[in-house]
């Protein structure tokens, strides 16, 4: 009884950030509530003790996001041929912070600033900015370098800056 608690608190308080995740990766709601449901049934059964480590827990589930998504990619590649190209997806954060901003017109435009970053700096910046993660746990989590993932962020946030302000919205 008590580890169907724990499940359902690590739910609770994790699925939603994984989600904005994997609407980073894929648009398709669908696709997100399978993966999702395929992580959680890898954590209720896997025979790691996570209690009293929750950060070591939060890249745990990251890492198996990640890698259940890329497994349902490889398995389902035809039935998603018609999809876009992964690094042309729109990441959900682009959504919920352009959606604070007043003015429609601008958060068009910083949604497409944002969906023009390279998909590794995209993650980057979703990961350290959003989610509010390390350096040092981004790379635990894709299996990066830490100076490859910091260059990538740093690269990112110039990009954004440098195509806001061609646009004169910094």
């Amino acid at each position: 009884m008590q580890e169907k608690k724990f499940t359902e608190e690590v739910y609770n308080k994790y699925a939603l950030n994984i989600k904005k995740y994997l609407f980073t990766l894929t648009k398709d709601i669908h696709i997100i509530d399978e993966v999702i449901c395929d992580v959680f049934i890898a954590f209720a059964y896997c025979d790691i003790n996570f209690s009293g480590n929750e950060i070591y827990l939060r890249n745990w589930l990251y890492k198996v996001a990640n890698n259940k998504f890329k497994d349902y990619y490889r398995r389902n590649k035809r039935l998603l041929k018609n999809e876009c190209e992964l690094n042309e997806k729109i990441p959900g954060l682009a959504y919920e912070f352009a959606d604070n901003i007043e003015s429609k017109e601008e958060s068009k435009i910083i949604r497409e600033a944002i969906r023009g970053l390279p998909k590794k700096q995209r993650e980057v910046v979703f990961y350290h900015f959003i989610e509010g993660l390390s350096y040092e746990e981004i790379s635990k989590i894709n299996g990066g370098i830490i100076s490859t993932i910091r260059g990538n962020c740093m690269k990112g946030i110039n990009n954004l800056k440098k195509n806001l302000k061609n646009l004169n919205l910094e």
